[in-house]
C-alpha cells in the first residue's frame, strides 16, 4: 500500500477488478467506464474496526471512519466494509480484530442505499519487539531444521527473522574457493519485510592437493 497516500499501479488494477465485480453484481454504481486504462486516483479511506468478522458474517466487518493512525474515529458512523476473499470463515491474508485500522475503497450500495466499502489492506504497521529467529543460528549446520513460523499464531513473539541464501560464487582465477552468501531478512508481525542485512560470506569448499 505504500505510504497510504499513493496507490500503486498494482493496487489500482486490483481495486479496478473489485469495483467492476461489485458493479456487475448489482451492489453499486461506482465509476463510469471509459476506454483505455481505468484509474481510481483517490486516496483510500481508513476505518477502525468496531465489529469484527464472525462465522455468521465472514465476508464483512463494521468500522468507524477515522484517520490512518486510528485517531479521531467518527463513532456516529457505522460503515460496513466487505472482505473480498474470505476463506474458511476467516479473512484471507489479514488477522483482523476490533480496533484494527483498515484501508478501504468507498462505494454507494444501491440495493441498501448506503455508503459501504471494500477492504484493500491493513493500515496498521506490524511490530518487531520480540522477533522469532528461525534456526539454524549457525549457517553451517547440516541437519534440516523443523521449526516453522505462522503469522496468524505467533505466541509471545511478533515478527520473524530468517537467513536466505542469495548467491553462490566461484572464481578459478582467484583462490579457487566456493563461497555461499546469505542475508538476514526480518519480517514484522503482519508479514512485511522490515530489514535486509548486508551479505555474509560462507566458505563452502576449498581445493586440496591431490
Amino acid at each position: 500500500m505504500g505510504n497510504g497516500n499513493v496507490i500503486s499501479d498494482q493496487d489500482a488494477r486490483r481495486i479496478g477488478v473489485m469495483l467492476r465485480w461489485f458493479e456487475s453484481t448489482g451492489h453499486g454504481a461506482l465509476l463510469p467506464h471509459r476506454r483505455g486504462p481505468r484509474w481510481w486516483p483517490a486516496k483510500p479511506n481508513w476505518g477502525k474496526i468496531t465489529t469484527a468478522w464472525s462465522s455468521t458474517t465472514p465476508n464483512q466487518v463494521t468500522v468507524n471512519p477515522c484517520k490512518q493512525d486510528g485517531t479521531s474515529p467518527d463513532t456516529d458512523v457505522d460503515r460496513t466494509v466487505y472482505l473480498t476473499t474470505p476463506t474458511d470463515n476467516e479473512p484471507d491474508g489479514a488477522d483482523l480484530a476490533v480496533d484494527d485500522v483498515i484501508a478501504y475503497v468507498q462505494f454507494h450500495d444501491i440495493e441498501n442505499d448506503d455508503t459501504r466499502g471494500i477492504m484493500i489492506g491493513l493500515a496498521n504497521e506490524g511490530t518487531i519487539a520480540s522477533v522469532d529467529t528461525l534456526l539454524p543460528a549457525g549457517f553451517e549446520t547440516e541437519a534440516a531444521q523443523v521449526d516453522t513460523w505462522d503469522r496468524t499464531s505467533q505466541g509471545a513473539t511478533d515478527g520473524m527473522a530468517v537467513r536466505l541464501c542469495t548467491r553462490i560464487a566461484y572464481d578459478d582465477t582467484s583462490d579457487e574457493k566456493l563461497y555461499a552468501y546469505y542475508r538476514l531478512f526480518t519480517f514484522d508481525s503482519i508479514g512485511q519485510v522490515v530489514t535486509v542485512s548486508a551479505e555474509t560470506r560462507v566458505e563452502v569448499d576449498a581445493p586440496v592437493d591431490c
